[in-house]
């Protein structure tokens, strides 16, 4: 059974996408993000930028970048009915968070992009896990952070896929001590994709704990759509 890591950042209404530990959705729909936890909030500097929603081309990235010195603590899409996420992640720097949709049906999507900043807590990083190639729906990409001492704050995804494939599940679990982003499409078999998740890493917040609560991954029906879900407990 996994642990759920108790710090991250963002929901999403069910329907295109997910962001941050705890988060998941289906395929297509109207979706929007915030922040739900009461830790990030706690971070100094903390701030959340919003861009509007606006009809951008297919695969165009929307972006929000955070003001002064502070970076990326979390992050999320807002997408029109009829999207399908293909990112929702950090930039490198952690200065920005970007959000590429499409909509197979017609040309252009409906796009927001919500980036939380903070100032960088100790040991700040993005961590890109490995690209995944011709992945399962039912299986999952992951990153792990890769300093000493840090832990996933919150996590990202990005997927290239066939026509109505998109990201459908973004979350943070943890297996043999190990605390892990991870990354899912909503396509049952494997077919020609990338998947990547991506981690926002930081010396674990004060306040914060771990929760033995068990997280799942199980088909929410019979169009092959995949959905996860993680019980998160924050401790302020």
């Amino acid at each position: 059974m996994g642990r759920v890591l108790a710090v991250a950042g963002m929901t999403a209404s069910l329907a295109a996408a997910g962001t941050a530990a705890g988060t998941a959705a289906g395929a297509s729909g109207t979706t929007s993000a915030k922040p739900n936890a009461p830790v990030l909030r706690t971070l100094p500097g903390y701030t959340v930028v919003n861009s509007p929603m606006s009809m951008v081309p297919d695969g165009e990235a929307k972006t929000v970048t955070c003001p002064g010195n502070t970076v990326v603590v979390g992050g999320g899409p807002t997408l029109a009915h009829g999207g399908f996420l293909l990112r929702s992640a950090p930039t490198l720097d952690g200065r920005s968070w970007q959000v590429t949709a499409t909509n197979p049906a017609v040309s252009s999507v409906g796009v927001a992009a919500m980036a939380a900043c903070a100032l960088p807590p100790p040991g700040y990083h993005v961590a890109p896990g490995p690209v995944g190639r011709n992945v399962a729906g039912s299986a999952r990409q992951q990153a792990t952070c890769t300093r000493s001492g840090t832990v996933p704050l919150a996590v990202g995804g990005s997927t290239s896929c066939p026509s109505r494939i998109g990201l459908s599940a973004l979350y943070i679990d943890q297996a043999n001590g190990l605390y892990r982003a991870n990354a899912a499409t909503n396509q049952s078999p494997a077919a020609t994709n990338t998947v990547q998740a991506i981690a926002i890493c930081s010396a674990p917040p004060p306040s914060t704990r771990s929760s033995p609560a068990p997280s799942t991954f199980k088909p929410t029906g019979g169009d092959g759509k995949y959905s996860a879900t993680a019980s998160v407990v924050c401790v302020l």
